[in-house]
């Protein structure tokens, strides 16, 4: 909407100038003042902006007043001077003193109405134009703010490589939703083990509740100033969403989806972690139980190899004395010395073939001590 203020104190000069301005006050606001005080009460009020001030040739010599009055209040006023008698010197004293344009009386309305044609398509140019910087500023700062916003999820994400423990990654959870001035509980399970964190503590009666109710509602869920983000491994409860600013909080609500969602797949790395840890421990073990088993059956098997070697070789010596007290030919002697002989060696060379056992199970543990000394 224009606004006009029109200073004339004759009331056929004031019918005249309205009718200049227009009688369709449709997208317009027109003020009227009789008298240099009033116009200059309406010019300073900082309630109403004018936009084209016309002063009237029936104020005589305030007329020049109010023009020089309006230009030292504002540089952007459009002010048109009506001359009683139209000169050019007359038209270079009205510029003079701020006049941006002049009409003369005898040529009013149509001459104020041709006035006013260049100045309502500059007034609305320029509107047009303030608007398209208003829409732009406020794009910048809407994106000037997304960036920023955005930006804690990317420290979050950054803070979150060297993260080893659901407790740490609540705690950067909580840092981060903080930062939008939002309050809020989380829920890490990695495994079996599930807890619910906030500034309060953990597993707070209350608080698990909450978060119980919230698993019920959904991958993202929101109900007054309260918003439900649920991904799999990591929930998010927060509170505080500002309602009365719906695109910030769209944007809130974007980032925190992929804040809780990276959390998320933080979380499954670190499941993924703990379990290679303990299946890492369970070969240890392994390794080490039977390593040792193999060093107590390697000693077994050579103390076992030894003693039936030596019992061999005893009964070799006890059945040759017996077969010296016996009447035997030559011949029968030699013979039953060498079936003994004969199956005495058989004897030792069985256990002799474990010796190649027993070396292959010592590479064996060897080898495992090698193993668990690189997994150690």
């Amino acid at each position: 909407m224009i606004r006009f203020l029109i200073a004339e104190s004759n009331p056929n000069l004031l019918d005249a100038l309205l009718n200049g301005v227009g009688t369709d006050t449709e997208g317009l606001g027109i003020d009227t003042a009789t008298s240099l005080d009033q116009a200059m009460e309406r010019l300073s009020d900082f309630d109403t902006t004018y936009e084209v001030l016309v002063v009237g040739s029936g104020l005589v010599g305030d007329g020049a007043e109010i023009c020089r009055r309006a230009r030292a209040l504002s540089s952007k006023l459009h002010i048109i001077a009506v001359l009683d008698h139209y000169s050019q010197a007359a038209h270079r004293e009205a510029l003079s003193n701020g006049a941006s344009d002049v009409v003369s009386a005898d040529r009013l309305p149509n001459g104020l109405e041709m006035r006013l044609q260049p100045i309502r398509q500059a007034l609305a140019l320029r509107r047009e134009l303030d608007e398209q910087l208003g829409y732009a500023q406020r794009t910048a700062f809407a994106a000037m703010s997304s960036m920023g916003e955005l930006g804690i999820v990317l420290e979050f994400l950054r803070k979150t490589f060297t993260c080893s423990e659901p407790v740490i990654l609540s705690n950067l959870i909580l840092e981060a939703i903080e930062k939008y001035d939002l309050k809020g509980i989380v829920r890490i399970g990695i495994k079996e083990s599930i807890h619910v964190y906030s500034r309060a503590g953990v597993d707070q009666p209350a608080e698990s509740k909450i978060m119980e109710h919230a698993l019920t509602m959904g991958r993202i869920f929101e109900f007054r100033d309260r918003g439900a983000y649920n991904f799999g491994k990591v929930s998010l409860v927060v509170m505080g969403m500002p309602r009365n600013d719906p695109e910030r909080c769209g944007r809130l609500r974007d980032n925190l989806a992929l804040l809780v969602e990276a959390a998320d797949s933080k979380a499954m790395a670190m499941e993924i972690d703990y379990l290679g840890r303990q299946r890492a421990r369970a070969i240890q073990a392994a390794q080490r139980g039977l390593l040792l088993n193999l060093q107590m059956g390697r000693e077994q098997q050579r103390a076992a190899n030894s003693q039936a070697v030596d019992v061999v070789f005893q009964f070799k010596s006890a059945l040759e004395n017996i077969l010296m007290h016996l009447v035997l030919t030559a011949n029968q002697e030699a013979v039953l010395m060498n079936t003994v002989n004969s199956y005495t060696e058989r004897l030792v060379g069985i256990h002799q073939t474990s010796d190649s056992l027993i070396g292959n199970l010592e590479q064996v543990a060897a080898l495992l001590a090698e193993t668990d000394g690189a997994i150690g």
